[in-house]
Formats: C-alpha cells, structure tokens, sequence
C-alpha cells in the first residue's frame, strides 16, 4: 500500500494554500489595472459558481445508486436527464458529467466503447459522446466557447479520428 510522506491537509489548511498560491501568481504579475482585479474577481464568483454546482453533483451521485450499462432504457432515460439539467442549466455536456450522473467513470465508460463497441449501450455512449463534441464544436464556431480549448477538449475527452476518402 503506498502511503503519502506528508500528512492530509485539514480543509483550512487546503483553503489557506489555495489563496496563498493564487495571491503569489497575482503578484507576479506587473500592472495589474483595476479593470484587471475587477475581471479576476469576476472569474473567482464564477469559478465558486462552477465548483458549487461540481461539488452539488458530485454529492448527488455519490447518494444515488448506479445505473446498469446493461440497462438500455435506464440508461436512455438518465442520458436525457442530463441532457435536461446541462440545458437547464447552460452547463456544455461532457463523457465526464454522464458518467458521474450514472455512478461511473469516464475511464470505466470508455472501456466499454472499446471492449463492447457493437452493444446497444456502445453504441449509445458513442452517440453520446458524439454529441458533446458537437455541442462543443458548434458553440466554438459560435464564439460561445474559447476554440483552442475546444480543440483541446475534443481530442483529449472525445477521441480523434483518422478519415479517408471512400473510392468514388
């Protein structure tokens, strides 16, 4: 068993150096404007508004019970439920949001892309996956999200596929 040389942080302990690390990134910055710290305390409401919700859904699926992958329909059904609460709440979807929702890990649900790619529950995570990294494309092109990291995102999370032209 591999055991840490350090001993766990207490929560404050994690907080304290979180702000000391981000304080010493800010300060090394020169001529910071106003407008600047303005933007950044933007961007920390923000950022408290991501990981709350995170943090929410993380909580949830760690109460509720794990779907079957061998259970198309409840798959089906908790795949739309997702689908809903990203819309409902302007969230991109993303592999790693369904599977936490179903009680996996996006690992565990690319394994079985790979290994029963021809199941009904492949096909539908491929579907699945498909259409996140549409989601993601068509708001890159868009402008309603940043396209180097979409690009980024889309090769890393959602796979890259080599294409060849079909004789005519």
């Amino acid at each position: 068993m591999n055991k840490g040389k350090n001993a766990p942080m207490t929560d404050e302990e994690m907080r304290e150096d979180m702000l000391k690390s981000k304080e010493k990134g800010l300060s090394n910055k020169r001529g910071i404007s106003v407008y600047k710290q303005k933007a950044g305390e933007y961007v920390d409401d923000k950022m408290k508004e991501i990981m709350s919700t995170q943090r929410q859904s993380f909580e949830t699926s760690l109460e509720n019970q794990k779907v079957s992958l061998n259970d198309v329909e409840a798959l089906k059904s908790r795949m739309c439920a997702y689908l809903q609460a990203c819309e409902d709440t302007a969230t991109f979807p993303s592999s790693l949001g369904l599977a936490r929702s179903i009680g996996y890990t996006d690992r565990a649900l690319r394994m079985w892309r790979t290994k029963k790619p021809d199941s009904e529950t492949g096909r539908l995570l491929e579907m699945f996956n498909d259409l996140c990294a549409d989601v993601i494309s068509q708001s890159a092109l868009r402008n309603n999200a940043n396209s180097v990291f979409s690009i980024f995102i889309s090769k890393a999370l959602f796979g890259t596929r080599k294409f060849r032209l079909l004789p005519d």
